[in-house]
């Protein structure tokens, strides 16, 4: 499921960011990505039904931060986007992180 992370409640996160993906899929997974603002940041070849990940994200929050067109705040989000046997797909639902 998707969230939205306050960072103002979480400032340990401005700096790292520690990522944890659980997939379980009962067709064949061949390749799942992780988008970070609409762009790869990081791709796992598998060939399995499920996959267990962790990744950490050093980079800033403000030197990757998004401007809200709507509000006075920056995010950043990250979704996987999973690549299936037979070309299916799927995505995860967007995490979110606002300051």
């Amino acid at each position: 499921m998707g969230d939205i992370i306050d960072l103002s409640e979480n400032p340990e996160l401005l700096n790292n960011r520690k990522i944890s993906m659980m997939i379980v899929s009962p067709i064949m997974i061949h390749r799942i990505e992780l988008i970070r603002n609409n762009i790869i940041l990081q791709k796992f070849m598998i060939k399995s039904h499920e996959a267990n990940l962790k990744i950490q994200d050093n980079e800033t929050f403000n030197l990757i931060a998004l401007n809200n067109s709507q509000k006075n705040e920056k995010f950043i989000f990250y979704y996987l986007r999973i690549f299936l046997e037979d070309d299916n797909m799927a995505w995860s639902s967007p995490i979110w992180f606002v300051n």
